[in-house]
């Protein structure tokens, strides 16, 4: 992929082909920013069929921890904190309580504060059906500071015959491993990453008859549009799988297991939704499952679920309509920036989109990767080529070859007494070599060199 991409913007400014059709990038719902401490609750069927499970799946970024220096030196900074999950009935009487103790670990001072590296833990309780309250307290040991969530649980009675379903968790990958499906759950939410595609896994106390499910996308308008249609049948339904959380405390990775296993008191299902065609914006997955009981009546049960796709690691260039225009005068034309600087902001944004939609390398998928590449590029070079004289690196000479090319097969820099320092980036798929010159802390582009294998 990433040779495909280094080809097309090699190749961009040749391609003009129209696309039959076009889809938007952009929609006009508000995107949420991320939640430093977040959870999310999940019903689900217990083994003990006298019970009901609930998993209490939660994400603490780095940047809500107080970091402090490590007395024995390495790793240089260290955090320390506590989850604790407790459930009481109606009455506030304590009927269970976990603990997760936390440690996070890094040399690199930056990544104390990022929003992005976090640690994600799970609580699971096995309970009685009914109502109950959920205190999630997260500790930070460094500071004192004490952050409190707490909610109403209802869990529901998964007992033989009453022929339920458990809540849907939504599963961002699945790896296999053997006869295990290793489950990596999105764990943000009712979120879905933007062209990335995702599971969506689903319990019944009873075996079905007929499942079937419709996808429909809320348009801007809040139409709906049906995106998906299927029946499944009978016979993909089994009981000969359990769903396990894998303990990996401290671990980035969250996963579910779902492992092959003796006949279990519940049937599982787990539905693949491929993100080639999911727009940005609001969805609902209805879900109508058909039982049989024992005299032979059909009983059917439906519910539904809402999610919305983001494009959750979106570049932060892309999201400034300007800005997102403004450096496209590396790979546009001086007549392609005229029109695309001109006009109101709806649109200069269509022909923003437009302009995208003829470079797309996969244009029967909604995502466009060379789009979502170009931007990353300059988020990277805005930040690692900016100087004391420009704080925008995209704009260096350094930023533009590096969105233009990527990253540098290898990098070399000369000290000459008396002289400059020079720094030389070698690109081998082109055998081209970039030279720049240190002039005042900004790295000057003054050759471009073919060099041989």
């Amino acid at each position: 992929m990433r040779k495909t991409l280094f080809l097309s913007l090699l190749l961009i400014s040749t391609l003009y082909a129209q696309l039959p059709f076009f889809r938007p990038f952009f929609s006009t719902i508000e995107r949420e920013a991320g939640k430093l401490f977040f959870y999310e609750v999940i019903n689900l069927i217990s083994e003990d069929t006298s019970k009901s499970r609930v998993d209490i799946n939660f994400r603490i970024a780095n940047d809500l921890l107080t970091f402090v220096k490590n007395p024995l030196n390495s790793p240089t900074y260290v955090a320390n904190f506590t989850v604790s999950a407790e459930i009481t009935d109606k009455d506030g009487k304590s009927i269970a309580r976990k603990i997760f103790r936390g440690y996070r670990a890094t040399d690199n001072y930056e990544e104390t504060n990022s929003k992005d590296i976090y640690t994600q833990g799970n609580f699971r309780f096995d309970l009685a059906p009914g109502n109950y309250r959920l205190i999630l307290i997260l500790e930070d040991e460094q500071s004192n500071q004490i952050l409190k969530r707490e909610r109403v649980l209802t869990l529901k009675s998964f007992k033989p015959n009453s022929f339920e379903t458990s809540d849907l968790t939504i599963i961002q990958e699945s790896q296999e491993n053997g006869d295990t499906l290793i489950l990596i759950p999105t764990n943000i939410g009712n979120r879905v990453n933007f062209g990335k595609g995702f599971f969506a896994y689903i319990q019944f106390t009873d075996k079905p008859t007929e499942v079937e499910y419709t996808l429909v996308f809320f348009s801007e308008f809040g139409r709906k549009k049906e995106i998906k249609k299927e029946t499944i049948k009978s016979d993909e339904i089994t009981n000969d799988k359990k769903f396990l959380f894998k303990e990996n405390p401290g671990d980035t990775i969250f996963t579910y297991l779902l492992i092959p296993s003796f006949p279990q008191t519940y049937y599982s299902l787990l539905l693949r939704f491929s993100g080639d065609s999911l727009d940005l914006g609001e969805y609902e997955i209805s879900l109508s499952t058909k039982f049989m009981d024992s005299t032979g009546k059909e009983i059917q049960k439906s519910f539904t679920k809402k999610f919305t796709v983001e494009w959750i690691d979106m570049p932060f260039s892309l999201q400034n309509l300007d800005y997102a225009i403004e450096i496209l005068e590396y790979i546009a034309t001086p007549d392609e920036m005229a029109k695309l600087r001109f006009g109101t902001p709806q649109a200069r944004l269509l022909k923003f989109k437009e302009f995208w939609a003829q470079r797309d390398p996969t244009p029967n998928t909604i995502y466009n990767e060379l789009m979502a590449e170009y931007y990353r590029r300059v988020d990277y070079a805005y930040i690692n080529f900016a100087t004391m004289r420009e704080r925008d690196g995209a704009r260096t000479d350094r930023g533009k070859i590096y969105i233009l090319y990527g990253q540098p097969t290898k990098i070399e820099r000369k000290y000459t007494p008396g002289k400059p320092t020079e720094e030389i980036w070698y690109y081998e798929p082109i055998r081209r070599k970039f030279v720049f010159v240190d002039q005042y802390g900004s790295f000057k582009l003054i050759s471009v060199e073919k060099y041989a294998p």
